[in-house]
Parts: structure tokens; sequence; C-alpha cells
């Protein structure tokens, strides 16, 4: 799915990023980065079109994905014990 409808990357914007991050980049990576920056934007511009009224922030994700881990293990260890 493309989602570049949003905002167009100018090839100086790229050049100018790949300047930044010591890049070398051919006319065939600067290319598909171009494309790429453009669906990551326009993805994020329709993320903030997203109703989110009455659900709570998450700020750190880190306790959620290390309590599931926990659960998965026990699960585990009470399969292998049965």
């Amino acid at each position: 799915m493309c989602y570049n409808q949003v905002m167009k990357i100018t090839d100086e914007e790229i050049a100018r990023l790949a300047e930044l991050s010591a890049l070398d980049l051919t006319p065939s990576e600067t290319a598909g980065l171009k494309r790429d920056l453009e669906n990551i934007v326009g993805y994020v511009a329709q993320l903030k079109e997203v109703d989110t009224e009455g659900v709570e922030p998450t700020y750190q994700v880190y306790d959620l994905l290390l309590n599931k881990k926990v659960i998965r293990k026990q699960e585990c260890f009470k399969k292998a014990e049965n």
C-alpha cells in the first residue's frame, strides 16, 4: 500500500540527508529511499487521523513485552510439566 499522497520529498532533501548521514547513494538507492521516506511520512500522516479519544497513552511498551515473554515462558513450563 502506498501512503505518499501527503508529502513529496525532493531530490535535494534526499541528497542532504545522504550527506548528513555520510552515505554515497546510487541513483537507484536514492529513488528507493525517496519512495520509502514518502511512504513513511504519508503513513504517519494517516495515523494522525485516527480517533484515539478515550484511549490511554502507552508511554513504554518494554514492560508489556517483558511480561508477555514471562507469561509465555510460564505457559511453556506448564505444558512441559503435563
